[in-house]
């Protein structure tokens, strides 16, 4: 996972900086020549800036095919998005890489777990997820509290609870009728 962001990351500044590079090397491009704007920004960078971006470049290319295309893929669907999402996004990835590395990989972790999940299981817990924005703070706080609890009883109690809930809930069912 680490890998693949780091590899975004190196895809993102050799994308920005691939039309320019080209424009620099005088090698036009697959859709036609540089743009002027591109032009532009390549001789705006000092030559450090220069040479990082080539090194990224050149590591981006040594990457298999496969991976190549799924970061351009990802790339292509990061600039699809509005000015403000992507500026929303950088933001979140500033903040994410601001976090101790303990905390980082626990979101790596959960992350993977979420990506294991059905999609009918992801599906609930983003509605609940949902729910739970509605939610006060207080009512939140409520919540996390019998979420801990639920989780400290051990695999036999929560079966005795679930069992007492579902005779609570064919009860009420019978009064109902």
């Amino acid at each position: 996972m680490r890998a693949a962001l780091i590899a975004l990351s190196m895809f993102v500044s050799a994308l920005a900086a691939a039309p320019a590079a080209e424009a620099q090397q005088g090698t036009p491009k697959a859709e036609g020549k540089p743009s002027k704007a591109a032009v532009e920004r390549w001789k705006s960078l000092s030559e450090a800036q220069k040479q990082r971006l080539r090194e990224t470049r050149r590591a981006f290319q040594k990457l298999p095919k496969a991976e190549r295309e799924r970061i351009r893929r990802r790339y292509a669907h990061f600039r699809a998005r509005s000015s403000a999402e992507r500026q929303s996004l950088r933001d979140q990835y500033s903040a994410f890489r601001r976090l101790p590395a303990r905390e980082r990989r626990a979101i790596r972790q959960n992350f993977v777990r979420y990506k294991k999940l059905s999609k009918a299981h992801r599906e609930r817990l983003r509605k609940a997820l949902k729910r739970m924005t509605k939610m006060t703070p207080a009512q939140r706080l409520r919540f996390l509290h019998k979420l801990q609890r639920w989780r400290d009883l051990s695999p036999r109690q929560r079966e005795e609870v679930k069992a007492r809930v579902r005779k609570q809930i064919r009860q009420n069912r019978t009064k109902a009728q």
